[in-house]
C-alpha cells in the first residue's frame, strides 16, 4: 500500500508541477502587463506580440488545479494544488469556494504542506470576516512546533484579526512578544 501511495504521489507531483509552472508563468506575464500598463514609456516593438493575460488563462488553470485535486485526493500534490487554487478564488473574491477547495485537502498528508492549508482556511476565515474562527485556526499552527517556520505570520495574521475585533490590547501583546523575541 505504501508503496502504491508512494506511485500515487509521484504521479500527482509530476501533474502539479506542470500546472504550478504554467500557473507561474501566467502571474509573471500579468505582473509584466500591468507594469507595462503603468509605464507608458515603453512601447512595444515592432516585432513584439503583445499577448494579454485574461481571466479565461486563469480559468483554464483553475481547471487544471481541481482536476489534480480530484484526481489525486490526499496527496501533498492535491494539498498545493488547494492553495493556489483558492488564492486564486481569493483574488475573485469568492470565500466560500475558497474554504470548501481547502477543506478537502485539509489535514489528509501530515506535513509542511498541511500547515499552509490551515493558514490559509484561518485566512479565508478572517477574510470573511470570520475573525474569531480564523484565531482558533490560526492556533493550531501555533501549538505545533512543527510549524515553527509559519509562526511569526501566522502571528500577524492573528494581530490583525484582533485589531480587526477592536481588542487592540491582545494584538499589541502579540506584536510586543514578536517585537521582545531573540533574532
Amino acid at each position: 500500500k505504501s508503496q502504491s501511495n508512494s506511485k500515487k504521489e509521484k504521479m500527482a507531483q509530476e501533474k502539479y508541477s506542470v500546472v504550478e509552472k504554467k500557473l507561474f508563468e501566467l502571474k509573471e506575464k500579468k505582473a509584466t502587463q500591468a507594469n507595462d500598463q503603468t509605464d507608458k514609456s515603453k512601447e512595444p516593438k515592432k516585432d513584439e506580440k503583445k499577448v494579454e493575460v485574461t481571466s479565461l488563462d486563469f480559468d483554464h488553470i483553475k481547471g487544471d488545479l481541481q482536476k489534480i485535486i480530484s484526481d489525486y485526493p490526499k496527496t501533498v500534490a492535491a494539498q498545493m494544488a488547494s492553495v493556489h487554487y483558492s488564492s486564486l478564488l481569493i483574488e475573485d473574491k469568492k470565500y466560500d469556494e475558497a474554504l470548501e477547495i481547502l477543506k478537502k485537502t485539509e489535514n489528509f498528508v501530515d506535513g509542511l504542506v498541511s500547515f499552509l492549508v490551515t493558514q490559509q482556511i484561518g485566512q479565508v476565515l478572517a477574510d470573511k470576516n470570520n475573525c474569531n474562527e480564523a484565531i482558533v485556526v490560526w492556533s493550531k499552527i501555533l501549538s505545533q512546533k512543527k510549524a515553527d517556520f509559519l509562526h511569526n505570520e501566522v502571528k500577524i495574521q492573528q494581530a490583525l484579526c484582533y485589531a480587526k475585533n477592536n481588542d487592540f490590547s491582545k494584538a499589541e501583546e502579540i506584536l510586543t512578544n514578536m517585537a521582545n523575541q531573540p533574532i
